[in-house]
């Protein structure tokens, strides 16, 4: 991409100021790949490149020289500042995956009993909350003692989406017949996949639509699970972006691993 803009550059007409400016901004692309795909390092070779290339060019016309060296000066140093922060970012994000992947290695090496025993499984009204006890079921040895607890989570019904307050317990009431039934098929399925009745806990918390996140995590502190598994609801990106998703702002705030099944 260098040599072909290069290239374009020096056979373009010199003293077209508007092409020569589109010229020197594609310059750009490939010091971001550069950066992007191999570093700093990568990003900073690309950038100084980029710059010889340029300087090139215009001190073979003193015109661009005289008139324009501030300009081109601010614009090399603005190659080398993207140059340096994509690669920057480029080598964090590197850095921080090797340390993930160091820190969990030993865990491949401990037998399977010796952890997730503990499931806290969430149940809401989205489509894939059966989903993610199905997973439980074909992911989760019974005979290893997996211990997992259905938590229910009632949703109470806005009030400005009622027009009175019969329609609002009405709402309600559907709202805990719905979960209560999810809840019971999500035991049905977990006991057909072999585990003990005794190892299979129900409970059930109220909270509004903005809450439903928070009281999972005050369950999952109170009891201390190992992991949580959670249905990941379909959403749009708007919303998402006025609602919240709660797998993902489970998967932000738990301190525990969060499997969302979709």
């Amino acid at each position: 991409m260098l040599a072909g803009i290069s290239l374009s550059l020096y056979l373009a007409e010199p003293y077209n100021r508007i092409l020569n400016l589109v010229h020197r901004e594609l310059y750009l692309f490939p010091i971001f790949l550069g950066a992007y795909w191999f570093g700093k390092k990568g990003g900073l070779t690309t950038a100084g490149s980029a710059s010889v290339l340029y300087f090139a060019w215009v001190f073979t016309f003193p015109f661009y020289a005289n008139n324009y060296y501030i300009e081109n000066l601010i614009e090399v140093f603005i190659f080398n500042i993207i140059g340096y922060l994509i690669g920057m970012y480029h080598d964090a994000k590197v850095s921080y995956f090797a340390g993930l992947s160091e820190n969990s290695s030993h865990l491949l090496t401990q037998p399977p009993s010796s952890h997730r025993k503990s499931i806290l499984l969430c149940i809401d009204r989205s489509q894939r909350a059966l989903a993610a006890a199905k997973y439980i079921a074909d992911a989760f040895t019974p005979s290893q003692g997996t211990k997992v607890t259905i938590l229910g989570i009632i949703q109470e019904p806005h009030e400005d989406a009622t027009g009175s307050k019969d329609e609002w317990e009405k709402a309600k009431l559907r709202n805990e017949v719905t979960i209560n039934t999810y809840t019971e098929r999500a035991r049905k399925i977990l006991l057909q996949a072999g585990f003990a009745p005794d190892s299979i806990q129900i409970e059930s918390k109220r909270a509004n639509r903005e809450g439903a996140v928070a009281k999972i995590i005050e369950e999952r502190k109170r009891g201390a699970y190992d992991a949580l598994v959670i249905g990941n609801m379909k959403m749009t990106k708007t919303q998402e972006f006025l609602f919240g998703n709660p797998a993902i702002k489970l998967v932000r705030e738990a301190n525990c691993p969060v499997i969302t099944v979709n």
